[in-house]
């Protein structure tokens, strides 16, 4: 998606546990797996694994947690251990046990790399990953913006950048950016509205943004700084 929202993917929702932002190289794949255990999990039930048949959302802990964690030490900021702390935050919640197990289940064909933090990053995963962040931090995806950020990423889709992610992860938090809990929802909204008709670039980090809306972007990000 769109620079903005790696941003606030990183810096709004990762902040909490699983710091998925930008990767500053191309990451490898997420095919390996170790152990690790985490702070606690759901009991309940959801999702499928890649092997198939469903998976106890304790068991979506264990591996998606153990398999991010597992490339954790690779990042000169981190290590699996903090990792595995705060990726069980996630885990933990029993009312986001299928949000969780979503995520985990796309961990399993993710790649993975270290952030601009020296933290590891996750990349393919930013719309199940900010679902499952916006369900522990209680924000409602706004419906009213579904048809403002279908258009703003299809443009984002269509710029055809490094970084871009899918339609549908896009507009996940697209509309979650805009929800009336989230702190930043009007900046968000300026920034919606600038992009509307404008054209789309890509940045020098292979980032989609829209030309001319340099100011709002600003405003959007130092909004989510101050609210952190």
């Amino acid at each position: 998606m769109s620079a903005m929202g790696r941003f606030v993917a990183l810096m709004a929702l990762g902040a909490l546990a699983l710091n998925c932002g930008e990767s500053e190289t191309g990451g490898e794949n997420g095919n390996s797996t170790s152990g690790g255990t985490t702070n606690g999990g759901a009991s309940a039930t959801g999702g499928t694994n890649p092997s198939g048949g469903s998976i106890s959302t304790d068991d979506a802990v264990a591996e998606g947690c153990g398999l991010l964690c597992s490339h954790a030490d690779d990042c000169p900021d981190d290590s699996e251990a903090d990792c595995l702390v705060r990726c069980g935050i996630l885990g933990s919640n029993e009312d986001c046990a299928d949000e969780y197990t979503s995520y985990a289940n796309c961990l399993a064909t993710a790649e993975f790399d270290c952030n601009s933090d020296g933290l590891v990053s996750v990349t393919g995963c930013d719309g199940t990953g900010a679902t499952a962040m916006a369900c522990i931090l209680g924000i409602e995806p706004n419906p009213d913006l579904v048809e403002p950020c279908e258009d703003y990423c299809t443009e984002v889709v269509a710029a055809d950048c490094e970084n871009t992610e899918g339609q549908t992860s896009c507009v996940s938090g697209c509309t979650l950016f805009g929800s009336t809990d989230f702190p930043c929802a009007e900046e968000w909204d300026q920034v919606l509205d600038c992009a509307d008709g404008a054209t789309f670039d890509c940045d020098a980090n292979g980032n989609a943004v829209p030309l001319g809306c340099e100011l709002d972007i600003v405003a959007f990000g130092l909004c989510v700084l101050a609210n952190g």
